[in-house]
C-alpha cells in the first residue's frame, strides 16, 4: 500500500480584517496526479459589532480556486464561534501545491476577527470515496433531496468513517447525513443562529461492516415550510478505516444538555496504544450546540489531554438556535495514551445542549523511519513486507497489518506462529521458525537455520547456505546451489532439479524409479529409500555404493533365458577358468544406451564400451591463412 499523504498546519494567533484578505494556516504539499485529497479546515470567528460579516474560505493558493466557504455575523460582541468544513481537491498533475484558509470582511464597518485556524490535508486511496459541490443550491422541497452523494463499492466487507459538511442560510433548513446503512445522523432543523449568512453544519460518523457491494452515503436537506432555502459548499468524504494501522472513535447522536456554568464533559475518548511519534496520527471531531437564550451564550470546547484546542462561544437569536463545529487536528504528544473530550457550559441560566458529538483518532502509514530497538508482539501474520530490516526481536503472534514497513535492518530472531504471507525482501540474518507455510519468496539469502514443519511453496531464487529440514515436500526448485545437508522424509514432487550441483549428502528413504540418469559423475553416496521423480540434471558429487549380487540373481533380474546362459566357469574370449563372482557383463553402446551383449567375460577380457560416434567429434579449427599469398617465380 502506498504511503498516504498527511499534511497539517495551524495558526493560533488572532488576526483581523477591515477589507483586506488575511491568509492563515498555509500548507504546501507534493500531490500526485489523479489523487483526491480531503481538506479539513476549522477556525474561531468573532467581531466587534453585530452588523459586519466575515468570510472564511479554503483556497487552492496555487490555482486561486475556492474549495469551500463559510460566513460569520455576531449576535453579541462576546461571540467567538467555532466553525469548520471539509473540502475536496483532485490533483491534475504531480507537483507541489499550496492551500490555505482565507479570512476577509465582506460587509459592514466593524472589525471581524479570527483565531485557532487549522488545515489538515489527507490523501484518499482507492478504498476511499468522496463528492463535493462548491456552488450554491436552492430547494423548496418539503421532502429530503440530495445536496451531494458519494457511491462506492468496498473491495471487501469493511468499516468507513464519514465526514460531511455544508454552509446553510435561511434558518428554516433541515439537514442530515444519511449513511449507506440508512442511519440519519445529526438531523438539524432551524440550523442558523445568525440569520442572513452562510453558517457551517458538519457531522463525523463511523459505520461498520459495509458489504462489498454498491454503497451510497448522502448529505440530504429540505425546506419544512416549503420556502426557498439556500446551501453551498456541500461535501462528503468516506474513509475506509479497518485497513489503516489504527482507528479509535466515539460518537453520540443523542442530546445532552444542562445549565452548568462550569465545563461539563459531554463526550470523551481515551485513545490507547498510540504511536504518534512513529505514525501519522490525526483527530477529527465535530459537535452541534443548541443555545436556548437570545441574551446568554453557550460554550463548547474540544480538549487534548486536558488542554483546550478550540472553544466555541455562541449566542442564539429567536428560534434559530443551532451552531456546528468541525476540526481536523494533529496531536504533538508522543504519549501512547491520550484523552480527548468535548465539554459544554452555559452563561447564567441558559440551557446549553450538545445535540451531536463525535471524536475519531486515526493512525495512518505506520512507518518506523530508522530502526526498532525493542520487541514487537502481535497475534497473527505479517501481511506486508519487512522491507530492509528490523534491529530487534520480533515475537509476532498477531498481525502487522497494511503498510507496515520496517525501513532499515532486521538483525534478530523472528518467531512466527502462523504464516509469512509475502516477502522477506532482502536478508534475514537470524533464525526463522515457521509452523505453517512460507507462501512466497525469501528474496536473496537466508543465512541461518530454517526449520519448517510444512511446505516451502515457492523458490529460494539465489542460494540457501544452511540446513533445510522439511517434514513434507519441497514443491518447486532449489534454483542455484544447496550447500548443506538436505534431509527429506518424503518425496520430491514435480521438477526437482539441483540445477548446478548438489555438493552434500542426499538421504532419501525409498527407491529410484523409472530411468534415473546421472549425466556426468556420481562421486558420493546415494542412499535412496524414497522416490526421486525427476532428474538430477548435471552431477551428484557423492559416492555410489555398488553392492555385488549373485550372477544368477542378476540374470533373473535381466530376464535371461536358459539358452543364453554362458559357461559360468570359462571366459568365452580367453577360455580361462574363472570363478563366477569374477565374471563381468560385457556392455556395448546401441544407440545412446549401454546394452548387455549377453556375454560374461573375465577381468582382462572386459572391453571399455566405445561410443561409436554417439558423442560429437572434436575437430580443430581452420588453418591460419597466409597473408598476401603470391605464386613463386622460381
Amino acid at each position: 500500500m502506498a504511503r498516504r499523504l498527511v499534511a497539517y498546519a495551524e495558526d493560533l494567533s488572532e488576526s483581523t480584517s477591515t477589507g483586506s484578505a488575511v491568509t492563515k494556516a498555509s500548507v504546501t504539499a507534493s500531490l500526485v496526479n489523479g489523487t483526491t485529497y480531503a481538506l479539513i479546515w476549522s477556525y474561531q470567528a468573532g467581531c466587534d459589532d453585530t452588523s459586519s460579516t466575515g468570510r472564511m474560505r479554503c483556497i487552492d493558493g496555487t490555482g486561486g480556486v475556492n474549495l469551500g466557504l463559510n460566513q460569520f455575523k455576531a449576535r453579541d460582541t462576546t461571540d467567538y464561534a467555532w466553525g469548520g468544513n471539509v473540502s475536496l481537491y483532485t490533483a491534475a498533475a504531480t507537483a507541489s501545491r499550496t492551500f490555505y484558509v482565507e479570512f476577509v470582511r465582506v460587509g459592514g464597518t466593524g472589525t471581524p476577527k479570527i483565531k485557532n485556524v487549522r488545515l489538515l490535508i489527507l490523501g484518499l486511496t482507492s478504498d476511499d470515496s468522496g463528492a463535493a459541490s462548491v456552488n450554491n443550491q436552492v430547494t423548496s422541497s418539503t421532502s429530503f433531496v440530495d445536496a451531494v452523494a458519494t457511491t462506492f463499492t468496498p473491495s471487501s466487507t469493511g468499516d468507513y468513517l464519514f465526514v460531511a459538511s455544508a454552509a446553510i442560510t435561511n434558518g428554516g433548513t433541515e439537514i442530515e447525513l444519511q449513511t449507506p446503512g440508512g442511519t440519519s445522523v445529526n438531523t438539524i432543523t432551524s440550523a442558523i443562529p445568525y440569520g442572513g449568512v452562510y453558517q457551517p453544519w458538519s457531522a463525523v460518523w463511523r459505520e461498520n461492516g459495509l458489504a462489498a457491494s454498491s454503497q451510497t452515503a448522502r448529505l440530504r436537506w429540505r425546506s419544512p415550510s416549503g420556502a426557498a432555502q439556500n446551501l453551498l459548499a456541500a461535501c462528503i468524504v468516506a474513509i475506509r478505516v479497518d485497513t489503516i494501522p489504527g482507528i479509535q472513535n466515539t460518537q453520540d447522536d443523542a442530546a445532552d444538555g444542562g445549565t452548568n456554568t462550569s465545563y461539563t464533559t459531554t463526550e470523551t475518548l481515551t485513545a490507547t496504544g498510540l504511536e504518534a511519534d512513529e505514525r501519522d496520527t490525526v483527530v477529527i471531531a465535530a459537535s452541534t450546540v443548541t443555545d436556548s437564550s437570545a441574551t446568554e451564550s453557550s460554550y463548547i470546547e474540544f480538549r487534548d489531554a486536558g488542554t483546550q484546542v478550540i472553544e466555541g462561544v455562541h449566542e442564539a437569536f429567536s428560534t434559530l438556535t443551532t451552531s456546528a463545529g468541525l476540526i481536523g487536528y494533529k496531536p504533538t504528544s508522543a504519549s501512547s495514551s491520550i484523552t480527548f473530550d468535548l465539554r459544554r457550559k452555559s452563561e447564567g441560566v441558559n440551557t446549553t445542549t450538545v445535540a451531536f458529538a463525535s471524536i475519531a483518532v486515526l493512525e495512518f502509514n505506520g512507518t518506523l523511519s530508522q530502526s526498532l530497538s525493542a520487541s514487537i508482539t502481535g497475534s497473527a501474520s505479517i501481511r506486508r513486507r519487512v522491507s530492509k530490516g528490523l534491529a530487534a526481536t520480533v515475537a509476532a503472534v498477531a498481525s502487522l497489518t497494511a503498510n507496515t514497513i520496517f525501513s532499515r535492518v532486521l538483525t534478530a530472531s523472528a518467531t512466527l506462529t502462523t504464516s509469512i504471507c509475502k516477502e522477506v525482501a532482502k536478508g534475514l540474518s537470524a533464525s526463522l521458525t515457521g509452523t505453517a507455510a512460507i507462501r512466497k519468496t525469501i528474496g536473496k539469502a537466508l543465512s541461518a537455520t530454517l526449520g519448517t514443519t510444512a511446505f516451502l511453496a515457492r523458490a529460494f531464487p539465489v542460494r540457501l547456505v544452511a540446513t533445510l529440514s522439511a517434514s513434507a515436500s519441497v514443491r518447486k526448485t532449489v534454483s542455484k546451489t544447496l550447500s548443506a545437508s538436505t534431509s527429506l522424509t518424503a518425496s520430491m514432487q514435480r521438477v526437482k532439479t539441483a540445477i548446478v550441483h548438489l555438493t552434500a549428502t542426499a538421504s532419501m528413504t525409498a527407491s529410484l524409479t523409472t530411468i534415473r540418469l546421472f549425466y556426468r559423475t556420481l562421486s558420493a553416496s546415494l542412499t535412496a529409500t524414497a522416490s526421486i521423480r525427476r532428474t538430477i540434471s548435471k552431477r551428484l558429487a557423492a559416492t555410489q555404493s555398488m553392492i555385488a549380487r549373485p550372477i544368477a540373481w542378476v540374470a533373473t533380474q535381466l530376464a535371461a533365458i536358459r539358452n543364453d546362459k554362458p559357461n559360468w566357469n570359462q571366459c568365452p574370449r580367453c577360455a580361462r577358468k574363472v570363478r563366477p563372482n569374477k565374471m563381468h557383463q560385457q556392455m556395448e553402446y546401441r544407440g545412446p544406451r549401454l546394452v548387455w551383449t549377453g556375454l560374461y567375460v573375465c577381468h582382462s577380457c572386459l572391453d571399455e564400451p566405445q561410443p561409436q560416434g554417439i558423442w560429437p567429434r572434436e575437430t580443430g579449427g581452420d588453418p591460419k591463412p597466409v597473408i598476401l599469398a603470391r605464386p613463386r617465380r622460381d
